[in-house]
């Protein structure tokens, strides 16, 4: 699943002091955990596989980088 693969990189980053990674892992973590709350609140939304979820996550990157 690609939010276990991100949170691996976030704790190797972390342990190689690599600051610029750590931070910009930190932000799309912190992202994806505001988009899972906000599909949470006021709708009874069914689970997302993991499938659609890696779609969702990648969706939500593309985003991102169009943002900066």
């Amino acid at each position: 699943m690609l939010r276990d693969k991100l949170a691996n990189d976030l704790k190797t980053s972390m342990k190689a002091r690599n600051t610029c990674n750590t931070a910009t892992l930190r932000l799309i973590l912190a992202a994806l955990k505001d988009r899972d709350i906000a599909s949470r609140t006021g709708q009874n939304t069914p689970k997302l596989s993991e499938e659609e979820d890696d779609v969702k996550t990648r969706q939500m990157l593309a985003k991102m980088i169009k943002q900066r």
